[in-house]
């Protein structure tokens, strides 16, 4: 499942997360509303992607695990792979804006937390199954997706106590996304973007 996960990260995150981090680091006067207007353009681009991933992955499982995982057993765990797709862009556009911000904190305690979630969930799921005499691959994936929309969870509550202070100047006005963000965000993203998944293809094929 490494190939699919990789890829889908790199189209749909990787390159949009170093975008936002950079712009908003970039962000000398401070604005709080300016950097909320590169998150929510960023976030605007990923999330629609990331549905879209989400869609062929789960609709696909059946040809990419059959004719190019090679492995039929691969087929359920790529459905339920694709639902942490949208979780996971949403997560790293968000550890974006904290890493522009130099508050490295966040991230690593959604990390944290998405890693504990992960392995409770196997632990739990594993057992359930063994204490019913049946044994199932599914789930490592299933603890990797509750991972997953637990970080973002997390991301969203630290997100929205760090803007709370300043929420009553953060007007619709002042954060909605402009074609000139749209434009700056998305030309120092798409080239990223297009550099990893060059390079997971490769290794995918190799």
């Amino acid at each position: 499942l490494s190939p699919a996960l990789s890829l889908s990260f790199s189209l749909t995150a990787a390159g949009y997360q170093t975008a936002i981090s950079k712009f908003v680091a970039a962000n000398t006067a401070g604005r709080r509303s300016d950097d909320l207007k590169t998150l929510l353009t960023g976030a605007s681009i990923t999330l629609p992607l990331s549905l879209g991933v989400n869609a062929v992955l789960f609709l696909a499982a059946e040809p990419i695990g059959t004719f190019l995982l090679k492995e039929a057993r691969t087929i359920s765990m790529l459905r339920i792979l694709s639902f942490s797709i949208p979780f996971a862009a949403l997560h790293a556009c968000i550890n974006g804006y904290f890493y522009g911000k130099k508050k490295a904190s966040v991230p690593a305690l959604t990390q944290l937390l998405e890693q504990l979630a992960r392995v409770g969930c196997v632990f739990l799921v594993t057992g359930a199954d063994l204490s019913e005499g049946r044994t199932s691959i599914n789930a490592a994936v299933l603890g990797l997706t509750v991972g997953e929309l637990l970080s973002m969870l997390i991301a969203l509550i630290c997100l929205y106590i760090h803007l709370y202070p300043d929420a009553s100047v953060l007007s619709l006005q002042n954060i909605c996304p402009s074609s000139a963000v749209y434009r700056d965000l998305l030309g120092m993203a798409l080239p990223l973007t297009a550099n990893r998944i060059v390079l997971n293809i490769l290794q995918s094929i190799e």
